[in-house]
């Protein structure tokens, strides 16, 4: 995670910084700001309706305030206020912008006591970069010759796109990027200035509007390693990696430990975009392909719904009860800022059919922010030769998890006569006590009259519901809170 450092004679040699859970790192450069310079070598990239968290780093016991300003120098979102280092949750619509917000690049803004200590870029996207196409090597003096795909994924027009080469940080030579095709961009730059070594390729998208003294970003990539290197340097024959073997006499072949079960394809990465609602609560994403949203549906309401990639598991969100049992784990993230509360929405995936072993066995996952763990979703899916459509239904919008459950333990021990315990929600923790396929109050009665049985205590590890590696009462009240009522 990067930071932006704050010069001393702003505040002294107390340290403040401003950090993000949507931080990418961006060359170096010294703005000003309301009369005071700051280094930037980070911004927070996100999509509309998203929430950024954002670590205001202080020293202990100062006061500090958080702002966003627009472009006009304007304060857009406000009352964030803390005590030495805080962390704050700005979602990006219009429940904490005045007026909503739109792409565009933002500004954080960090003051103690009325003085600004540190800034920070906030690029809200309205365009995805994908699909880079650059040399990893090349010779010094020569073209570099860079291709990237540049979708629209919100309504605001970019007026350019190029192509920054960076070393350490430092911005070098930027070029022009001019349209192959449809949303395909194409920019060439000398080496001839540059000297030997590793740089950074970044695609910019700009719009017309100033921000912290340059035309406002719309959109970037992620930095693409490159190295410079001479002629001499790239005809050098690297070492064999082994030494020559010595002749030996030819022995039985090794077994064929082939088998006919396929190995399946690294997890996708969800096509982004973004799309207004209809009126009659649907999202439509056109021509949407593999690996793609195609539609989410919601009961009465129209809004801003956006698709985004994340890490791989998400940052901040657990993978523990993940991993028990499921595989070929894809990951999205869904945003709306909807004109009413959505209680339900129902949203369809496409992936490529070898994303997963067996397709019929793919279930997705819901992270909650209020228990820190994913639930499973009521998932339906079907498959052609080259693409499983799914299609799940969710209470709210987060992140997700796309993964096959075929591995997965669903039952445990008998705890009521012959009936074994069942995990209904694939989480490894077995809260149908009585195996009557559902996990309601009944069951929290039967484990509490249950709880000392040899068929509970022997398997702790399926009814340690509080996960204190113990097996008593407390576990009772947990299952009690955590099921439907």
């Amino acid at each position: 995670m990067f930071s932006v450092t704050v010069p001393a004679f702003v505040a002294g040699t107390e340290s403040y910084a401003l950090s993000t859970n949507h931080d990418v790192d961006i060359p170096d450069r010294t703005e000003q700001f309301q009369g005071n310079s700051f280094s930037i070598n980070s911004a927070a990239r996100a999509n509309l309706a998203e929430t950024v968290s954002v670590t205001a780093t202080a020293p202990e016991g100062k006061s500090i305030d958080l702002f966003v300003y627009n472009g006009d120098g304007e304060i857009v979102a406000f009352g964030f206020s803390g005590t030495g280092t805080t962390t704050f949750d700005i979602t990006l619509n219009g429940n904490d912008f005045t007026p909503s917000p739109t792409a565009g690049t933002y500004a954080l803004v960090l003051q103690q006591s009325g003085t600004i200590v540190s800034v920070k870029p906030l690029i809200i996207r309205g365009y995805s970069v994908s699909n880079i196409d650059s040399p990893q090597k090349i010779t010094t003096g020569d073209n570099i010759t860079v291709t990237a795909n540049i979708d629209k994924i919100h309504n605001k027009n970019k007026s350019s796109v190029e192509m920054v080469v960076a070393n350490n940080g430092t911005s070098t030579p930027v070029a022009s990027a001019s349209e192959n095709s449809d949303d395909e961009y194409e920019a060439t730059i000398s080496t001839e200035s540059l000297s030997n070594g590793s740089y950074d390729i970044y695609i910019a998208v700009r719009g017309s509007e100033k921000v912290l003294g340059e035309n406002e970003l719309l959109g970037i990539s992620d930095p693409v390693a490159i190295e410079l290197t001479s002629e001499e340097q790239q005809n050098t024959p690297s070492p064999p990696d082994t030494p020559p073997e010595s002749p030996t006499t030819p022995g039985p072949s090794p077994p064929d430990t082939n088998d006919s079960t396929p190995t399946p394809s690294p997890p996708s990465n969800i096509n982004e975009s973004t799309q207004l609602a209809d009126p009659d609560g649907t999202a439509t994403f056109e021509n949407p392909g593999i690996n793609s949203v195609s539609n989410i549906s919601f009961s009465n309401v129209t809004g801003t719904v956006s698709v985004a990639n994340v890490a791989t598991p998400p940052d901040n969100t657990p993978s523990t009860n993940l991993t028990d049992g499921i595989s070929n784990i894809t990951y999205v993230e869904l945003n709306a800022s909807v004109s009413n509360d959505v209680s339900e929405a129902a949203v369809n995936i496409s992936l490529a059919n070898n994303t997963f072993n067996d397709p019929s066995d793919v279930t997705v996952y819901r992270y909650n922010e209020n228990t820190d763990e994913y639930s499973r979703l009521n998932t339906s899916s079907k498959s052609s030769d080259d693409t499983v459509y799914i299609e799940f239904t969710t209470p709210g919008f987060s992140k997700f998890a796309i993964g096959e459950t075929s591995n997965i333990n669903r039952t445990g021990p008998a705890i009521v006569g012959d009936n074994p315990a069942t995990d209904p929600d694939d989480d490894q923790q077995f809260e149908d006590i009585n195996g009557d396929g559902k996990a309601n109050f009944d069951d929290v009665v039967t484990f509490a009259f249950k709880i000392t049985t040899n068929a509970v205590q022997e398997n702790a590890d399926l009814f340690d519901f509080n996960d204190d590696n113990d097996v008593n009462f407390d576990d009772v009240i947990e299952l009690a809170f955590t099921l439907p009522t």
